[in-house]
């Protein structure tokens, strides 16, 4: 079974948690946000013409981006090209989708430049995710990343440096990642991050 095919059966799990009754607390609006946001990706990628969209009503991903747009805290404030490794700039408080967002922006912006090598400098990113936070990241990252790379060929590899709480000593995130296929890896300091980059 190929990756894509796996984590669709892995989502309708996720959705039949969501419908059972075993969850205990109300989704949070990021979460919220987020299921909209892939359930009419999906459907706006997948459907054909002929097929109507979900229960015949509009698709609310433009509405969701927008929204996080308007409120959005994080974002990459410098992005440049020096010796063949894009090096972005992020700052701002974490937000889940915002994250997202800023991460497709990051691989479209590699893709661009051709880089096969990405410098994150989230030193003055703030926040504390939680373990579903950082789930939900990693998942996505190493998904996005899977997907660029076998479209066009390329190999990618990524350093986030990244403080307290920020960054989790147990690589929760980070291990999800590199689970799902992708080399990443988070560093306190920027030397070690550009050695670790520059590693044959």
């Amino acid at each position: 079974m190929n990756l894509l095919r796996q984590e669709l059966r892995n989502y309708a799990r996720a959705c039949e948690e969501l419908l059972s009754n075993r969850l205990q607390e109300w989704l949070t609006e990021d979460e919220h946000e987020l299921i909209l946001y892939y359930l009419n990706e999906l459907s706006g990628k997948y459907l054909t013409p002929h097929q109507p969209s979900l229960h015949g009503r509009p698709s609310h991903i433009d509405i969701s981006r927008r929204q996080v747009e308007r409120r959005r805290k994080m974002y990459t404030k410098q992005l440049e090209l020096e010796k063949g490794i894009l090096h972005a700039v992020v700052i701002g408080e974490f937000e889940l989708t915002a994250a997202q967002i800023d991460f497709l922006e990051l691989l479209d912006g590699a893709h661009r430049r051709g880089a096969t090598k990405v410098l994150i400098d989230g030193k003055q990113v703030t926040s504390s995710p939680g373990d579903f936070e950082r789930f939900l990241y990693g998942e996505f990252a190493a998904w996005a990343t899977v997907e660029v790379m076998r479209e066009r060929n390329i190999t990618l590899k990524f350093a986030y440096v990244i403080h307290d709480p920020m960054r989790d000593p147990k690589r929760f995130g980070e291990n999800v990642a590199v689970n799902r296929g992708i080399d990443v890896k988070s560093f306190e300091n920027m030397n070690a991050a550009l050695e670790w980059l520059n590693e044959t």
